[in-house]
């Protein structure tokens, strides 16, 4: 997913060199070849600027290549300005070079971190489909109950993101993690499907029932109230407004 974005930048890039080197052409075009300023490392030619961009891009005597370029040729139309300009040219060259590079390292690293939330909210996802894929196995259907007996085999396949369990849990193990759980038993002693589901969602995601009845309520407060002046009263009362204009 970072691919486009890498193409953006590597764009924005490619035109910043080439702003950058057609106004070091107008510049520094006519500044002699004194080190470190060569036949390759110089002005005179867009592609010569480009290659003496770079190398100002990766830091390596940027300065040195600066002070060459602020000594001119004096006969040459644009001595003065690029005496004053040098500087300030190439210190405005790096400042948006690492910018763009800052700007690139952002994206990447928050898009990364989406697509690990991404990726965490499909496994856990999968996990209860997994769920309910192992009870239909074991009862047939999700709309029948489970003995206590055949809860305890259900919880040794059930994937180890929502139980926490090592490999190869032992029994007693599986018992403290039934026990943690706290599913209720209908009226005929056994378990159904979502009073279990939902006991499990809550061990896995470490929430207690007061959160939910606190989240529940606020919610309802919220959202729920017949009272409340809604986007869609608003909408409607602005609507009849105009038309009625």
């Amino acid at each position: 997913h970072s691919l486009p974005t890498l193409a953006t930048v590597i764009a924005v890039l490619g035109v910043m060199f080439l702003i950058f080197a057609g106004i070091g052409v107008r510049l520094f075009g006519e500044a002699p070849l004194e080190p470190p300023l060569d036949e390759l490392t110089n002005f005179r030619t867009s592609w010569n600027a480009a290659f003496t961009l770079y190398q100002v891009l990766t830091t390596e005597g940027w300065l040195g290549i600066a002070n060459a370029c602020a000594k001119s040729d004096p006969a040459a139309p644009c001595a003065t300005c690029a005496r004053h300009t040098s500087y300030p040219y190439f210190v405005f060259f790096v400042s948006t070079a690492f910018i763009v590079f800052l700007q690139l390292c952002a994206v990447v690293v928050v898009e990364y971190f989406e697509e690990l939330d991404d990726c965490a909210d499909r496994k856990i996802v999968a996990a209860f489909a997994d769920v309910k894929t192992q009870w239909q196995i074991i009862n047939r259907a999700t709309c029948r109950s489970l003995t206590a007996e055949k809860l305890l085999k259900l919880v040794k396949t059930v994937p180890r993101r929502l139980t926490g369990l090592p490999v190869g849990a032992q029994p007693v193990m599986l018992f403290n993690l039934v026990r943690d759980l706290h599913v209720p038993l209908g009226s005929d002693l056994r378990v159904q499907y979502r009073p279990f589901v939902h006991a499990l969602a809550l061990y896995a995601f470490r929430i207690s029932l007061s959160q939910v009845r606190s989240y529940a309520t606020r919610m309802h407060e919220e959202l729920h109230d017949p009272r409340c002046f809604t986007a869609a009263h608003l909408l409607a009362v602005r609507i009849i407004s105009i038309r009625w204009k």
